[in-house]
């Protein structure tokens, strides 16, 4: 009886043990994937900046501000995916997994100052403010590099593991070998030299459409065709290369005879690049009179000669 409890409780140790290794080899293989994703990740971030440093001077300034945001929005999630994740494997792993930590985080207010100093730069190359804010970007994002390099050393895959994950990439967001490309005097050379990065406000009144839109002419003048309604559909454009907000678009109408409307509209807030329509309803037009509809813009803008429209329509019928 004695020896069938010590070779129970034998059993029963050996079953805690293997319990115990493969729960081990599951947590570090958890661990081990859930890192290689992140850097594998940063490794895309690095290679999508590098690229877009590059090709600064080509770009215009909405999609080198979108590519950056868009950037900065992923770091921060790959540096949450970072700290989520839980070492094991010993000392030395927790040793490693610190430098990670400090590569992510590093790398994230990186790209977050980066983008911080080309919105300053872009308004005025010659910003005190916008050359540091430059300076701490890249410095930030150096000892991410450095950061990095550390941790891929210390993170020696062993035979054991070696099954579980790939070896990880090199990643580097200034490249060692091109350091001179990326410094805060090369880089606000670059926007300096690129027209398509300075802030210009431009809107525009793109197009005009009457409902019911004109059904002949008379005397070289559009008619209108009779009826209780007139709506009137104004397509506003951004053609600057910054978004506008709290725009007013005003609709002004003048008959032969003296009569006025007037009416206006508020446009939130308009994406460079982006149309938007406005439309008017319910707009006063007898019938028999001749008509000057004008659309305008209430801003100053750096070119103000479309700011406005003018429209000529007699409307059909009877006064």
């Amino acid at each position: 009886m004695l020896v069938g409890v010590v070779a129970a409780g034998v059993v029963a140790i050996l079953t805690l043990a293997v319990t115990l290794a493969r729960s081990e080899q599951q947590a570090s293989r958890e661990y081990l994937d859930a890192v290689y994703a992140v850097a594998t990740g940063e490794g895309d971030l690095a290679g999508r900046y590098r690229d877009l440093v590059d090709r600064l001077p080509e770009l215009q300034r909405p999609a080198v501000i979108s590519e950056l945001e868009l950037l900065g929005a992923e770091a921060r999630v790959l540096a949450d995916e970072a700290s989520r994740a839980e070492p094991a494997g010993g000392e030395g792993r927790l040793r490693a997994d610190s430098f990670l930590r400090i590569a992510v985080t590093s790398w994230r207010n990186g790209l977050t100052g980066f983008l911080e100093a080309v919105l300053t730069l872009s308004e005025d190359p010659l910003s005190t403010t916008g050359r540091s804010q430059m300076e701490a970007a890249l410095s930030d994002l150096r000892v991410g590099d450095a950061a990095y390099a550390e941790f891929r050393s210390a993170m020696i895959i062993d035979a054991g593991d070696s099954p579980l994950v790939e070896q990880f990439p090199a990643v580097r967001f200034v490249p060692a070998d091109r350091a001179d490309d990326f410094t805060a005097e090369a880089i606000s050379r670059r926007l300096l030299l690129a027209p398509g990065l300075g802030v210009r406000k431009n809107l525009a009144v793109a197009d005009l459409r009457l409902d019911p839109g004109p059904a002949g002419e008379r005397n070289g003048i559009p008619v209108i065709p009779a009826g209780e309604t007139l709506a009137v559909q104004a397509t506003i454009s951004n053609r600057g290369t910054v978004p506008l907000e709290a725009v007013i678009v005003t609709l002004s109408l003048i008959s032969n005879e003296g009569d006025t409307h007037q009416e206006s509209r508020v446009i939130e807030r308009i994406e460079p690049g982006q149309l938007t329509v406005v439309t008017f309803t319910e707009v006063p037009a007898v019938g028999g009179r001749l008509y000057e509809l004008t659309v305008a813009l209430g801003v100053q803008d750096d070119d103000p000669s479309d700011d406005r429209t003018s429209f000529q329509f007699i409307r059909d019928g009877d006064e």
